[in-house]
């Protein structure tokens, strides 16, 4: 269409019209266009041409051609026809790198000189190609989404677009997945049947079809390739190749139960030349034998499969316990022979000396391997042989059976009181008695004590029974340390005796002058106890005898004694049968003084009260103070007047005094203030030696200094009120006598704790301070420490051995 309109411009011109002026025009040839632009197609040779117009005809032209601005081709000379000259190239196969601006220059000889005249244009080029930089290997993860596109450009764009699966070993087509004109292709919920090949063909109009391929892997975690048993001769090497199915190699490990396999002189863990995990054992052993684990792991996950191993072998026999099984007579034993090999054996059984055993009667055999014998005796004590064989060879094992056969004739043949002696017949076996167990006790416990004898014997002792009791006895054999079931059974009564008595203790108590006895009787002899006696003995001679009733318990107190003095205990129990005593001496500890007595009043003046008491007993030592508590009687206020015994201006002998005992008179004045006119006072004595003080003595009966300025009504008040005060100590003296009675009915006895000795007075300007001092009691009811024998005789029951109970003297 260009080059007719070039012509006819030319032709217009050589007719006589004005010149043109000159021109030049591209025209492309037989090409597509895509939005006005000029398209050739790939491959196919293209012949652009370059018309120039308004030369002189017989002109000569060259046209130069250059392509994005550079020439690119030689200049072609060509004469003008009619004012016009057409110049044209080749392109041949054009291809992407074709397309371009291609530039048309024409110079030659106008009517004006020389004229140079040029046009440009573009052509483009159709083409279809596989991105070079795009990835064509995707990963992702089992679950999770992927997205494809097509790796392809094209011009003129792609319209049209399929996606399908590369063919597999299962599916020798290849199967659409989508077409479109979306480049994008979904995998959703990914699996492990979406790994694999998969083509995207992209078409235009333009150009040919293209394919490109994208490889998908699927992430999970390995799966293991399973197998079956391995059977391997014992002696060889044994190897498993574990082979997982994963993306990328995954790490391998091997495990036995739940312990790791790792690499030793005879064991290599590895992984083989395909990748796949790997276990080594060189000359495998019955013990080989089981089930390996393989365990597969990779980023994702990890998988385990077991390979059974079994190793063939000829049977190895082995036999639990040395060999050796002990079972008493009447038993049915089993004889268990351990066996490993592959194949199954058969086994056979014979006994030395004895020949072949046969299943069925007394002998069975509920697996291979075990023969049990029904109801065992000496006749089958011996050794016994299993043997063994399969198609890899023979094993032999061999149990000593040993019967601890039953004792038999056992007979008590002398009866003592505390023991028995016995004889049995002598077990003749293959194997010898090591020893004899005698087991004894009562009827409802025949086993609750035993004494061994030796096994070549065949009589025994029995000591430490008890008197006048009914055993059974029984008499069991013992073979290499096992002992077998009782023989016959027998029953024997010991004959009655005296007493069995032991002096368990003899405790001194803190007053110097009481012991606390204690005996035990192990054994009544058979026979009821008649009487208990305690006898206490000074330098031979009897100083007191107290009988303990059997229902009194197993302890005694003995009062009256002197301190710091040896005396002999003797304890005697008797029954039916005899007596049995046994003796112990003690010395008596050093005492504080006894208790004083109640002081009396003797005589009360205006400046002071005198009064007197006595001391039964001085102590281990004299005594050096005496203790005067002053309390006055409506204010509760005391003070302690700490008198020195030689202090004559308080302290006078009575004429009582012998070395054991003191009578003493008392003197309290007003001089400092000790006591004051018209007041109601009652008065506590103590004594004190250099081992203590003696505990406060029972109060006066109120009483005052005497005051002459006063009218008879205040010494009718005073008498009035002592008389209220000294009523009221007779009740509870009455009380404290009533519950020391009734104490003593229910058994109980009156816990006295003596004065502290270990914590002397304090002295002060003569007095000592009421609050440095213990408080002497106002009665009897507070009274503590042991009540004498005398007074309380006590009923409890005789088997009542923990009964702590005071004696009461005959």
């Amino acid at each position: 269409m260009h080059h007719i309109l070039s012509t006819l411009l030319l032709v217009f011109a050589s007719c006589g019209g004005a010149q043109a002026e000159p021109s030049v025009s591209i025209s492309f040839n037989a090409v597509l266009y895509f939005n006005s632009t000029p398209v050739a197609r790939p491959g196919v040779d293209l012949y652009p041409s370059c018309v120039a117009t308004g030369f002189p005809a017989g002109a000569s032209v060259t046209f130069e051609w250059r392509f994005n601005g550079t020439s690119s081709f030689s200049p072609t000379p060509v004469l003008a026809v009619g004012g016009s000259a057409t110049g044209s190239f080749l392109i041949a196969a054009p291809s992407k790198k074709d397309a371009g601006w291609y530039t048309c220059v024409a110079s030659g000889q106008g009517g004006g000189g020389d004229v140079l005249v040029q046009t440009s244009g573009y052509l483009s080029v159709a083409y279809q190609e596989v991105l070079p930089t795009a990835p064509n290997t995707f990963e992702v993860r089992e679950g999770q989404s992927l997205t494809l596109v097509c790796p392809t450009a094209s011009f003129p764009p792609a319209t049209f677009y399929t996606w399908s699966r590369e063919s597999t070993p299962s599916s020798s087509s290849s199967p659409t997945l989508s077409e479109g004109s979306s480049p994008v292709y979904d995998i959703v919920n990914a699996s492990l049947t979406n790994a694999g090949v998969y083509v995207c063909r992209s078409t235009n109009n333009y150009a040919s079809t293209i394919d490109a391929t994208l490889r998908v892997f699927v992430l999970a975690p390995p799966v293991i390739q399973k197998v079956n048993t391995t059977f391997v001769t014992i002696g060889n090497a044994l190897q498993l190749n574990c082979t997982a199915d994963s993306v990328h190699l995954p790490s391998y490990s091997w495990r036995s139960g739940n312990q790791s396999i790792a690499n030793t002189s005879r064991v290599t863990v590895s992984v083989g030349g395909s990748g796949s995990g790997q276990l080594l054992v060189r000359q495998v052993v019955y013990n080989d034998s089981g089930v390996y684990t393989c365990v597969a792991t990779n980023s994702i996950g990890r998988d385990t499969a077991d390979f059974p191993v079994v190793v063939q072998g000829p049977p190895y026999v082995s036999v639990p316990g040395g060999g050796v099984v002990i079972t008493p007579e009447d038993s049915t034993p089993s004889l268990v022979c351990s066996w490993i090999a592959y194949p199954t054996p058969s086994v056979t059984w014979t006994m030395t000396g004895g020949g072949g055993v046969s299943t069925g009667g007394r002998y069975s055999s509920p697996s291979v391997g075990t023969l049990v014998i029904g109801q065992v005796g000496g006749a089958d004590e011996g050794t016994y042989l299993c043997s063994f064989s399969n198609a890899l060879g023979n094993g032999t094992g061999s149990i000593q059976l040993v019967v601890i056969d039953k004792p038999t004739g056992l007979v008590v043949s002398n009866v003592g009181g505390h023991s028995l002696e016995l004889q049995w017949n002598a077990i003749m076996s293959r194997t010898r008695v090591d020893q004899y167990v005698l087991e004894y006790g009562a009827q409802d416990n025949p086993s609750s004590k035993n004494v061994t004898f030796p096994g070549n014997s065949t009589t025994g002792k029995v000591w430490g029974l008890s008197a006048g009791s009914t055993y059974l006895l029984r008499l069991k054999a013992v073979k290499l340390g096992v002992a077998g079931t009782p023989g016959n059974q027998i029953m024997a009564t010991t004959t009655t005796t005296a007493p069995v008595l032991a002096l368990v203790s003899i405790n001194p108590l803190d007053d110097g002058r009481s012991l606390q006895v204690r005996w035990h009787i192990s054994d009544t002899g058979g026979v009821s106890i008649q009487a208990v006696n305690v006898t206490v003995l000074l330098n031979g001679s009897v100083v007191q005898t107290l009988m303990a009733q059997p229902s009194w318990g197993e302890s005694c107190l003995v009062s009256g004694l002197m301190p710091a003095t040896s005396y002999t205990i003797e304890v005697a129990a008797s029954n039916a049968v005899g007596v049995t005593s046994v003796a112990s001496s003690i010395i008596t500890p050093l005492a504080p003084p006894a208790t004083p007595t109640k002081p009396s009043i003797v005589a009360e003046t205006s400046h002071s009260i005198s009064m007197k008491t006595f001391i039964d007993s001085i102590g281990s030592a004299p005594v050096q103070f005496i203790l005067i508590n002053v309390s006055e009687l409506h204010s509760g206020q005391s003070q302690v007047i700490n008198a020195s015994i030689n202090d004559s201006s308080v302290v006078q002998y009575s004429s009582d005094v012998t070395t054991t005992s003191l009578g003493i008179s008392l003197l309290i004045d007003d001089v400092g203030g000790v006591v004051k006119p018209n007041t109601l006072y009652v008065f506590s004595i103590a004594a004190r030696n250099n081992v203590g003080a003696s505990r406060f003595s029972e109060p006066t009966d109120p009483t005052s200094l005497v005051s002459p300025g006063y009218s008879g009504l205040y010494y009718i008040v005073a008498g009035v009120i002592g008389g209220v005060v000294a009523i009221a100590i007779l009740l509870a003296a009455a009380v404290l006598l009533y519950t020391r009675t009734a104490n003593c009915r229910r058994g109980k006895r009156i816990s006295i704790n003596p004065h502290n000795s270990d914590s002397p007075l304090k002295v002060s300007s003569g007095y000592v301070s009421s609050q440095d001092t213990e408080k002497p009691e106002t009665s009897f009811l507070s009274r503590k420490g042991s009540i004498p024998a005398s007074e309380c005789a006590p009923s409890v029951n005789w088997s009542d051995n923990t009964s702590q109970t005071p004696c009461d003297p005959p």
